[in-house]
C-alpha cells in the first residue's frame, strides 16, 4: 500500500497540474494555426525552428532584429536547443507539418514536473500532509502556472524547475554537519551521498545561468543562506567540512557553465556583464569556489583557534581581497555590474514599460493581481515567514528555505517577474499552515458536529484564498463551454491580441516582397510596437526596427521608433527612419509601445487616428484639432477588425511607405487643386482619402499622390480613379502601381477652362 501511495500521489499530483496548464487548449489550438501563449513564445519558436533546420547549431546572430545591423539575444539557447533536440529524438514526429503543435506541449509537461519536485522536496523535509498541500497550491497558483501552461514556450518555466532542484540540494547538504540527524558520524555511504549533494548543487546552480542569466538573483540569495551556515557553524570542523563541499559546488558550476560563457563578446554588454552569458558568469563561480577553499584551508591549519567571529572576520578579509583583485584585473566589471542592477531601476527607459518589471501591487490593478498571481494567502506570507522561521530555528535547512523565500517575496514586491521562483517557498508556506491548522483543529475538536462545522470552516477558509486564482481561469471555462456548444472557440485575453498582430504578421509575409529566407538578411524592415517586434520577426519572416528586447539590443533603434512616431512632419519622420531603410509600419493604440501620449499632429496619430488623412475637428467636449494635408508617401494595406465589440478602431493597421507618383498639370493661377480617392478596407469603415495642392503662377500644380488605382493589397479596395477638383472644374485619373512604386512623375488632368 505505502508503495502504490508513493507512485500514485506524485502521478496525480502531475496529471492535476498537466490539466490545470491545458486549460488554455481552445486559445492555443485555434482553427487559423497554432497561437502560443505571449509574445517571447514566437521567438522561441524562431531559434528551436533554426536548431531544428541547422542541428546542432543555434542562432547566434539575428539578422532580422535591429535593422541594418542585426543583433544578438540576450537569451541563452540552452532552452531552445534542448527543446529542439528533444523533437528531433522523439519517433514518429512529423516536423515538416509544424513543429510548433508539439513544442508548445514541453511547458506545461515541464511544469508539471516541477509540481511533483516541490512534492519530493517537501516530503523530504517536512511530511506527506505538507507536500501535498504546497503541491496541489503550485498546481492551482497562476504564479506558476501562468509561465509553465499550454504554449507558453519561455525558458522561465525551466528556470523554476532548476531552482526547485537546487533548493533541495542545498538544503539536504546544510541540514547535516559531520555527523548525521542522530548525532553518529557519517558512514561511507554518507559520505558519497554528500559528494553527490555538491554536485547536483553545482549542477543546478550552473545551468540555472545558462537557462536564464537573472537566475543569479536567485543563486545570490541562496550563497548568502549558504555562507550564513558556514559562519554559524557550532565548530571549525563543522565550518571546515562546509566550506570544502561549497568550494566544489562552485568549482562543478563552474566547469558547466565555461564552455557556454567564456570568451562570448557582445557589442552591448562587452565580455564580463552578468546579464548575459559572458566571461562574468564562469569567473563568479571560480571566485566562489576558491574563496571556499582558501577559507576551509585557513581554518584547518588553525583548528580550535577560530571562533564565529574571528572566522567572520577571516571571510570578509578572503573575500575583500579577492573581489577586491577581480575588480582590480577588470576595470570594466563595476560598470558592468552597475549596468545590470538598473534592471531594477523604475527610471529606466526600456525595463519601466516592461510588463514584468510593475510591481506586484503596483500598476492599475493593483492588490487584484498579487491576489490572482499567489491567492489571498499573499496577505499572510509574511507573518507565515516570521513564524516559521522561529518555529524551526533550530533546523538549518528549513531557515535557509525560509530565509531564502523571504528575501525573494521582497524582490516580487519590487517586480513580480521574479514570482515564479518564489512560489515555490509560498505554496510551502501554505503547506506548513494547513498542516499546523490541521493538527490544532484535531487536538482541540472532538465532537462530529465540531469537526463537520470545522471542515465547512475550512473549505471556506479554501475559497476565501483561491478564488481569485480559479477566477483567472473563468475566460478558458468559457472556451470549453463553447466548444461543447458547438461554437467556435477564442483566444483569450492578452492571447487574443497576440492572435490579431501574428494574423498581421501572415498577411505582411504573404502580400509583401521578401526571399523565402528567414534566417538571412533581407533588403528592408518593418516598425512596430516593441512588444510585437518577435512575431514580426517570426510568422512575417521581415526585419524589425525594434523588438521585445528594447533598448537591450538596440538602443539606437529603440530611440528612432519614438522619434518617429512623435514626429510632426512626414518629411522629418522619414528621415528620422531612413537608416533603417523601414517599408512597412504596423501600428497599434501603443505607438512606439514607450507608454507616451501622442496629440493628433504627431505621425501616430495621423496615422491610427487619421489613417492619413487630413482632417478638421472642432467639436465642444472634444479636442480641437486641425490637419491641413494628408500624408503622401504612407497608404494603408491592412486594416483589422476591433479587439472587440466595445471598441471600434481597428486594432492592427498597416501602412507602407512608398514613393508616391508626383502628378503635374495645369489648373487656374492660384487656386486650389484636390485629389480624392475611396478607400474600402475589407475590415472597419471606408474612407476617402484626398489630397491638395495650390496651382503656381503659371497655374501650374504638382501633387504626390500614394494610392494607387490597381489591386495593391486584397484587404484594402480602391477606387478605380481619382477624382480632381478645382473650383467648378472636374477631372479624373488613373496611377499605376507601378508609378506609386517607382515615384514617376506623371500628367494630370487640365482643371481650368
Amino acid at each position: 500500500m505505502n508503495l502504490v501511495l508513493r507512485v500514485a500521489t506524485p502521478a496525480l499530483l502531475f496529471l492535476t497540474a498537466l490539466a490545470v496548464r491545458l486549460l488554455s487548449w481552445h486559445s492555443v489550438y485555434q482553427p487559423g494555426g497554432i497561437y502560443p501563449n505571449g509574445n517571447d513564445a514566437y521567438y522561441h519558436i524562431r531559434r528551436i525552428r533554426y536548431t531544428l533546420e541547422n542541428f546542432p547549431e543555434v542562432l547566434r546572430f539575428d539578422p532580422l532584429m535591429n535593422f541594418p545591423d542585426g543583433g544578438q539575444s540576450i537569451w541563452p539557447p540552452t532552452f531552445d536547443w534542448l527543446t529542439a533536440a528533444i523533437l528531433l529524438g522523439l519517433p514518429g514526429l512529423d516536423l515538416s507539418n509544424g513543429f510548433e503543435r508539439f513544442a508548445v506541449w514541453f511547458p506545461p509537461i515541464l511544469g508539471a514536473f516541477t509540481i511533483v519536485l516541490v512534492y519530493a522536496l517537501a516530503i523530504r523535509f517536512f511530511s506527506r500532509m505538507v507536500a501535498v498541500a504546497a503541491a496541489l497550491a503550485m498546481a492551482i497558483l497562476p504564479a506558476h502556472s501562468l509561465y509553465s501552461r499550454l504554449g507558453a514556450l519561455d525558458h522561465h518555466v525551466m528556470v523554476a524547475m532548476v531552482v526547485t532542484a537546487m533548493l533541495g540540494f542545498s538544503m539536504a547538504l546544510v541540514r547535516d554537519g559531520c555527523t548525521g540527524s542522530d548525532g553518529a558520524p557519517i558512514k561511507e555511504s554518507g559520505h558519497r551521498s554528500r559528494l553527490g549533494q555538491c554536485v547536483g548543487l553545482g549542477l543546478s546552480i550552473g545551468f540555472a545561468v545558462l537557462v536564464w542569466p537573472g537566475s543569479l538573483l536567485q543563486i545570490g540569495l541562496l550563497q548568502i543562506g549558504l555562507i550564513v551556515r558556514l559562519l554559524s557553524a557550532e565548530t571549525v570542523t563543522q565550518a571546515v567540512v562546509w566550506a570544502h563541499r561549497f568550494a566544489l559546488a562552485h568549482l562543478v558550476a563552474f566547469v558547466v557553465v565555461l564552455p557556454m560563457s567564456v570568451g562570448n563578446h557582445w557589442e552591448l554588454w562587452g565580455t564580463f556583464s552578468p546579464v548575459v552569458l559572458s566571461n562574468f558568469q564562469p569567473t563568479y563561480f571560480l571566485a566562489a569556489s576558491l574563496c571556499f577553499s582558501v577559507l576551509g584551508g585557513i581554518w584547518r591549519l588553525g583548528v580550535g583557534e577560530w571562533s564565529r567571529m574571528t572566522r567572520l572576520v577571516s571571510a570578509l578579509l578572503i573575500g575583500g581581497v579577492l573581489v577586491g583583485g577581480i575588480f582590480l584585473a577588470v576595470p570594466d566589471l563595476l560598470v558592468a555590474i552597475s549596468e545590470a542592477l538598473s534592471w531594477f531601476a523604475k527610471d529606466e527607459e526600456f525595463q519601466s514599460v516592461v510588463n514584468e518589471s510593475v510591481p506586484l501591487f503596483g500598476g492599475d490593478r493593483g492588490s487584484a493581481r498579487a491576489e490572482s498571481f499567489l491567492g489571498r494567502f499573499v496577505y499572510l506570507a509574511p507573518l507565515a515567514i516570521a513564524y516559521y522561521a522561529w518555529q524551526f530555528r533550530h533546523r538549518a535547512e528549513v531557515l535557509l528555505l525560509i530565509g531564502w523565500g523571504a528575501a525573494l517575496f521582497i524582490v516580487t514586491l519590487i517586480q513580480w517577474r521574479f514570482m515564479n521562483s518564489y512560489s515555490i517557498v509560498h505554496c510551502i508556506l501554505i503547506g506548513l499552515v494547513a498542516e499546523s491548522l490541521y493538527g490544532e483543529l484535531k487536538r482541540r475538536l472532538v465532537g462530529p458536529a465540531q469537526r463537520t462545522l470545522a471542515g465547512v470552516g475550512a473549505v471556506a477558509v479554501l475559497v476565501i484564498i483561491f478564488l481569485p486564482s480559479v477566477q483567472s481561469y473563468g475566460l478558458h471555462f468559457k472556451n470549453f463551454g463553447r466548444a461543447l456548444r458547438g461554437e467556435p472557440t477564442i483566444a483569450m485575453g492578452a492571447q487574443h491580441q497576440a492572435r490579431m498582430i501574428a494574423d498581421a504578421a501572415q498577411f505582411l509575409k504573404e502580400h509583401s516582397p521578401g526571399a523565402d529566407a528567414p534566417f538571412s538578411k533581407p533588403e528592408y524592415s518593418v516598425l512596430g510596437p516593441w512588444g510585437d517586434g518577435h512575431i514580426l520577426k517570426t510568422i512575417a519572416e521581415r526585419a524589425v526596427v525594434q523588438d521585445n528586447f528594447g533598448d537591450d539590443v538596440a538602443p539606437e533603434n529603440f530611440a528612432r521608433a519614438e522619434d518617429y512616431f512623435s514626429a510632426k512632419n512626414e518629411t522629418r519622420a522619414l528621415k528620422i527612419l531612413a537608416p533603417a531603410k523601414t517599408r512597412y509600419v504596423l501600428l497599434r493604440s501603443t505607438g512606439a509601445g514607450h507608454a507616451q501620449r501622442y496629440s493628433y499632429e504627431t505621425l501616430f496619430g495621423r496615422l491610427y487616428r487619421l489613417r492619413g488623412n487630413r482632417q478638421t475637428q472642432l467639436e465642444p467636449g472634444g479636442e480641437d484639432f486641425v490637419i491641413e494635408d494628408s500624408l503622401v508617401r504612407h497608404r494603408l494595406i491592412y486594416q483589422s477588425p476591433p479587439l472587440d465589440e466595445k471598441n471600434s478602431r481597428p486594432f492592427v493597421m498597416i501602412f507602407e511607405i512608398v514613393p508616391g507618383a508626383e502628378i503635374v498639370g495645369r489648373g487656374t493661377p492660384n487656386s486650389i487643386i484636390t485629389a480624392s480617392l475611396d478607400i474600402s478596407p475589407k475590415e472597419g469603415g471606408r474612407f476617402s482619402y484626398s489630397a491638395s495642392a495650390v496651382t503656381n503662377e503659371a497655374g501650374i500644380y504638382e501633387i504626390r499622390l500614394p494610392y494607387s488605382n490597381q489591386a495593391l493589397s486584397p484587404n484594402v479596395r480602391v477606387g478605380s480613379h481619382y477624382t480632381m477638383r478645382a473650383g467648378r472644374h472636374q477631372g479624373f485619373l488613373v496611377i499605376p502601381e507601378s508609378a506609386i512604386l517607382s515615384g514617376s512623375r506623371l500628367e494630370g488632368p487640365t482643371l481650368d477652362n
